[in-house]
């Protein structure tokens, strides 16, 4: 809107909205290096906790408890995947707009030349 109402150019405007995802990319970044560290971790423990579900097979609580945590342990996983592919659209999205901000700005000062071009041969012409 600020740039319609000319209160701002273009290009501030596209880099304030770049630095955004930028943003938001780095904490992506962030979350994706803890959720591998929570997974090496997880990964590290699941023989321990392979032994204790199977010595409870006959305690329905201690079963119940475990099914729980596998469960979360799956929306989790679930959680992660959605993350990384949210980080990746981002990132790709940025590439994208950063692509067609400069091909806009090419095609603009294309024109641009073309005018003066034509401005110029209008002139001699006169």
């Amino acid at each position: 809107m600020t740039v319609h109402a000319g209160q701002a150019e273009k290009g501030t405007v596209f880099e304030k909205h770049i630095n955004e995802f930028r943003q938001v990319y780095t904490e992506i970044e962030t979350l994706e290096k803890k959720r591998a560290e929570t997974q090496a971790v997880i990964t590290a423990n699941m023989g321990a906790f392979s032994q204790l579900v199977s010595a409870s097979q006959g305690d329905t609580a201690k079963t119940q408890f475990y099914q729980q945590l596998d469960q979360a342990l799956g929306y989790y996983d679930e959680l992660m995947n959605m993350l990384h592919q949210a980080n990746q659209f981002y990132t790709q999205l940025s590439d994208y707009l950063t692509k067609l901000f400069q091909n806009i700005n090419d095609f603009k000062v294309s024109r641009e030349f073309e005018k003066k071009d034509l401005v110029q041969r209008l002139s001699n012409f006169a």
